[in-house]
């Protein structure tokens, strides 16, 4: 009887393991903009699907985070979901923002801040779809 019963201990933490290590595995992957901030050029990135995409601009002056249809800076940056513009996060004097976990897709995000989107405060995130086995 006490071997059967370190037996069922045994088993219950092996799978209590593989549970947890699971759970590990299944965390979203970040993918961190730091600094987000005027003067900075931010090339194209690639990530996997569901990547949460993190901007920082703690500390570096007034910055937000828009969604935009395209890679062409909008004249005004007014939350308009017809027209594809979609405040995240508004303009703050230091802040962060992180995204929820991205589906496959291109996305395009930029400072609504009055000249700083030309000025290079604009990013493309392409997220692919994973490779069929």
């Amino acid at each position: 009887m006490r071997t059967c019963g370190y037996c069922v201990a045994t088993v219950l933490l092996l799978v209590i393991g593989i549970s947890a290590a699971r759970q590990l595995q299944q965390a979203n992957p970040v993918y961190v903009i730091d600094p987000w901030a005027l003067g900075m050029k931010y090339p194209p990135v690639k990530l996997a699907p569901n990547t949460v995409v993190k901007f920082n601009w703690k500390g570096l002056g007034r910055h937000g985070v828009y969604r935009i249809p395209t890679g062409e800076c909008p004249l005004e940056f007014k939350h308009s979901p017809s027209r594809g513009i979609i405040e995240l996060a508004p303009v703050t004097d230091g802040g962060e923002y992180a995204t929820k976990p991205l589906a496959p897709g291109t996305y395009w995000h930029a400072c609504p801040v009055p000249g700083h989107c030309p000025s290079g405060m604009i990013i493309k995130i392409e997220v692919a779809p994973v490779a069929a086995l």
